[in-house]
């Protein structure tokens, strides 16, 4: 049913650019917001060919925009060691616990 509401100031409105899925369940009702600190720690965003397509540092919106552009709007990202140290160790067991983050060596 529609609320009846005017909308304000869309303009202002920013998208999250990058969520942490579960690869084994990636339609689950659940997501979870992947913090910023992980581009910001060195993190990089590849494409389904393994190619970066993007300055992780960009403002949100060229982040999402381009990561709209991909065709199936699906990203890998990866920290080298450097990287998940910066961002934190402990912080990326917890997401490798809920099945969100898996090293790869």
């Amino acid at each position: 049913a529609a609320a009846s509401a005017a909308l304000v100031d869309m303009e202002q409105v920013q998208v999250h650019p990058t969520a942490l899925v579960n690869a084994s369940d990636p339609e689950a009702r659940t997501k979870w917001l992947a913090p910023e600190a992980l581009r910001g720690s060195g993190g990089v965003l590849l494409d389904a060919s393994g190619r970066r397509y993007v300055d992780e540092l960009a403002t949100r919106a060229a982040v999402t925009a381009k990561m709209s552009a991909l065709p199936d709007r699906r990203s890998s990202l990866v920290l080298s060691p450097p990287a998940a140290k910066t961002f934190g160790l402990a912080a990326l067991r917890f997401y490798a616990s809920k099945g969100l983050a898996h090293e790869v060596r």
